[in-house]
């Protein structure tokens, strides 16, 4: 395990980043703002592993299918830094866009996995 010691507390709206280890746990992780969860809940259900979710506000999941292997944490959840730097699997599910959309998230998931997105 290593230190995580980007500080991105001064960019991103949703979460206060501090230092974090990183380690390989038994979780997807996913997290931030307008984000394709639809799209995401639908890729993870009735998998075999456990996926947390880090969001800001309860409307994305409007409506929506939350399946049992999920544990949304609605707010700004304290952590969060240690959940991302903590997942097996780090997803950043973007809507297709005119604008940049994950360029916190992605600098984050540096280390012993590899960082991927497309939108």
């Amino acid at each position: 395990m290593r230190p995580l010691s980007h500080n991105l507390g001064c960019y991103h709206t949703a979460f206060k980043i501090t230092d974090s280890t990183v380690s390989e746990g038994d979780y997807i992780f996913a997290g931030g703002d307008y984000r394709d969860y639809e799209t995401f809940l639908d890729a993870v259900r009735d998998l075999p592993y456990k996926v947390i979710i880090a969001t800001r506000l309860r409307d994305y999941f409007s409506g929506l299918d939350i399946p049992r292997n999920v544990r949304v944490i609605y707010g700004e959840p304290r952590g969060v830094s240690q959940l991302l730097a903590g997942a097996r699997v780090v997803v950043v599910p973007l809507h297709a866009a005119f604008c940049i959309r994950g360029e916190q998230t992605l600098p984050e998931c540096d280390g012993p996995r590899q960082a991927s997105g497309s939108g």
